[in-house]
């Protein structure tokens, strides 16, 4: 039943999040290395897999998942001093933060503006 569950929720992602794309994503885990992830938000949540959904993939893809609530916090400013970078502070008790980063300005920009309007 568990697959299946997620079999249905990532597929919505394959056919239609409102907003997704490719961004460079600092690890949460202790070596921290920015690997490229697929960011996809879809409502108040965002989610990341390490390959872009398609129909064919979508039942073997890895998602990681939070909900942006009141209590988080998008951050418009990089870790280390990135121009293209930025942060989402999902403040649930449990999710650490999201640090990613963009190819350029513009498509900052644009995350961000999607985010902050969630």
């Amino acid at each position: 039943l568990h697959s299946m569950d997620l079999a249905i929720q990532s597929s919505v992602y394959v056919s239609s999040p409102e907003f997704a794309g490719w961004l460079l994503k600092r690890g949460f885990h202790w070596r921290k290395l920015w690997k490229m992830r697929w960011v996809a938000l879809h409502g108040a949540e965002i989610v990341y897999m390490d390959k872009e959904p398609t129909v064919e993939n979508s039942s073997s893809l890895t998602i990681t998942k939070a909900q942006i609530s009141t209590a988080s916090v998008i951050d418009r400013e990089d870790i280390d001093g990135n121009p293209n970078g930025f942060a989402i502070h999902i403040n649930d008790g449990h999710s650490p933060p999201w640090y990613l980063r963009a190819d350029n300005v513009r498509e900052k920009k644009s995350w961000l503006m999607r985010l902050t309007h969630v």
